[in-house]
């Protein structure tokens, strides 16, 4: 080579010029957060937010549809008890009566048993007090009716 040759090649490009070459994330999704990032996007913080609204909206509902099936259930087995259960919830509160979410047949007994003690239930087929049942009048004998006003008294038919 002769030194004619050299300077032509230090007319050529050299190695440290600048170019900008775009920086391609890794991440497959853009809406996913980078591994070493602080933040998130926009787009995957507003996916987040909708993704649990739905979640508390499922949860709300379940909460209503077993508080719905509880009552239910401890109304069965207040009645079966034979005191009306607004008698027994006046007194004690339903969640009161639940053990781990399931009706307890002890503490409904002695709900059932508290409402009849102060509020004076007889219970059903109980003898009457004095010709009177809770809640009744005193028994009367039926009268004669519209018709028998018009009968002829005291003639033999």
């Amino acid at each position: 080579m002769s030194n004619d040759e050299a300077p032509q090649q230090d007319s050529a490009p050299a190695e440290d010029t600048a170019v900008s070459v775009p920086v391609v994330s890794e991440r497959t999704d853009p809406g996913e957060p980078a591994d070493d990032a602080d933040s998130f996007d926009r787009g995957y913080v507003e996916r987040l937010r909708k993704e649990s609204a739905g979640y508390r909206d499922r949860a709300s509902a379940a909460e209503t549809a077993l508080a719905a099936i509880q009552s239910t259930r401890l109304d069965e087995l207040i009645t079966a008890t034979g005191v009306k259960p607004a008698a027994v919830r006046a007194l004690v509160d339903p969640a009161e009566l639940l053990t781990d979410g399931q009706p307890d047949a002890e503490k409904i007994s002695a709900a059932a048993a508290r409402a009849r003690d102060v509020l004076g239930i007889l219970p059903k087929g109980a003898p009457s007090i004095k010709g009177m049942s809770s809640g009744l009048m005193p028994r009367v004998a039926p009268r004669a009716g519209f018709a028998d006003a018009f009968k002829p008294q005291g003639r033999q038919a």
